[in-house]
């Protein structure tokens, strides 16, 4: 019995340590997808393209079928696994040239959608990694975060509109720093209503990274200034904690003690 027990922990620890290092992989594959996506998008092709893209769509579909194996409950797995199911489909690098050969115009067109869609799908997926390995630390998973969010609006805005960009990976990410900080110098501004949308998003979300990482490096620096009176609070605060508890428990017992002698007082007989 205690052999099977230690068996199977030892299994846990190595899935574990597995969807760890997978998850590592997830994210570098998800940065790397973001210019990769823009330079398809700009017709720029090549073995180095290629082999990358190839790289990071293996990635994708090793995480995705380790996982399931890994799954007690592989249909909820597949259920919540739905953006790694798209990133798969959208980034089959022979995607393109399968749809050319079936004649399928329409759906050829449909490209800078599936881009979009990739785009949209990795920055999620990538920032739920970062979530399982960096949540705890706040000033780093913020900050990766932010660039992630950065690259990926920058890569939005020049895939929905080329013309505004000028074309330029590095002016779509110029426009998103801007936006996401929201400083506004106004000299780059979407046209279209995707392009509107990306930029709300940025908004929204660059208010929330901003005052997050502004207050998470100070709380760093504070900590660093003055470590010992942050730990004479520490320790201040679970006395108070402790003492509470004992607090509690001294009253457990004494509506015991009343209860008891509740019981154990005989019954009044006047009547």
């Amino acid at each position: 019995m205690y052999m099977n027990e230690q068996a199977i922990d030892s299994r846990a620890t190595r899935e574990q340590q597995i969807e760890h290092r997978l998850e590592i992989l997830v994210i570098v594959a998800a940065v790397a997808t973001i210019p990769v996506t823009f330079a398809e998008s700009q017709g720029i092709s090549g073995w180095p393209i290629l082999t990358v893209d190839w790289a990071i769509w293996l990635i994708f579909t090793a995480e995705f079928v380790v996982l399931y194996r890994f799954a007690h409950d592989k249909r909820s797995y597949v259920k919540r696994s739905w953006l790694s199911i798209i990133i798969i489909v959208v980034s089959f690098p022979l995607l393109p040239y399968l749809l050319s050969l079936a004649r399928l115009a329409r759906l050829i067109r449909l490209m800078r959608l599936f881009r979009l869609m990739r785009l949209t799908a990795v920055t999620a997926v990538a920032l739920e990694a970062l979530n399982k390995i960096f949540g705890r630390q706040g000033v780093v998973f913020v900050g990766l975060s932010s660039v992630i969010l950065i690259l990926a609006g920058g890569a939005a805005l020049a895939l929905i509109e080329p013309e505004i960009t000028e074309g330029g990976f590095t002016t779509g990410v110029w426009w998103a720093i801007v936006t996401a900080t929201t400083v506004g110098y106004g000299d780059i501004a979407p046209q279209t209503s995707a392009g509107r949308i990306v930029g709300v998003m940025l908004m929204l979300l660059g208010i929330g990274i901003v005052g997050t990482l502004a207050a998470s490096i100070a709380a760093y620096f504070v900590q660093q200034e003055d470590p010992e009176e942050v730990q004479n609070l520490k320790a201040r605060i679970a006395e108070l904690e402790d003492l509470d508890q004992r607090l509690e428990r001294i009253e457990q017992q004494q509506e015991r003690i009343e209860q008891l002698l509740r019981e154990s007082r005989p019954p009044d007989q006047s009547a």
